[in-house]
């Protein structure tokens, strides 16, 4: 009995000084086993939100860059001299400014190598918005590194044009005059 006895009090020992050992801000052992008991039983959940976030974070960043690139005012939405809009621009700034909801209306312009064009488009821009606002409304516009993918829309005309021009003119087929009898099938009983 004194064999069992003394190996519950050098467990008990064990467990107090390593609690003890273990205990921060002056915590008392069984502060300290609450705690962990809790941590415990809360596993994963504490983790399991941090990892949502990280995934948000990121699903985030995407749909702001796929708004981006929505919103995205390149070099073929400008004239030659890049201080005004073409047919297409105008269109565009449009679209952004009465089509999309107010939280994704931002107008993002493509940087160019010269910052003189770059601030030119943007001017176009503002100067297109505010004529398609309301007095006392502004366009939100914000320049891009992202490069704008696609063509002018002149040339993707031209392209469709041609395309529907060698198309040829629909024809129904000839009928067929089968009058050497058998048809019909009816019943002679």
């Amino acid at each position: 009995m004194l064999k069992h006895g003394h190996a519950v009090l050098f467990v008990g020992v064990l467990l107090l000084s390593s609690g003890l050992a273990e205990a921060q801000d002056n915590c008392s052992f069984l502060q300290v086993l609450r705690r962990d008991f809790i941590r415990n039983d809360s596993w994963p959940e504490p983790f399991v939100q941090y990892d949502r976030g990280v995934v948000s974070m990121t699903v985030d960043a995407m749909v702001a860059k796929g708004w981006e690139r929505q919103n995205l005012m390149g070099a073929g939405f400008f004239n030659d001299d890049n201080r005004t809009l073409n047919r297409a621009g105008e269109e565009q700034v449009r679209y952004i400014l009465t089509n999309l909801s107010p939280q994704h209306r931002t107008i993002f312009v493509e940087r160019d190598l010269a910052d003189a064009v770059t601030d030119a488009r943007i001017r176009a821009v503002q100067r297109a918005a505010a004529a398609m606002l309301p007095k006392g409304q502004y366009a939100e516009i914000a320049e891009s590194n992202m490069r704008f993918v696609g063509s002018p829309a002149d040339r993707i005309d031209i392209v469709n044009r041609k395309s529907f021009a060698s198309i040829p003119d629909p024809k129904l087929p000839a009928v067929k005059d089968d009058s050497g009898g058998g048809g019909g099938g009816g019943g002679g009983n």
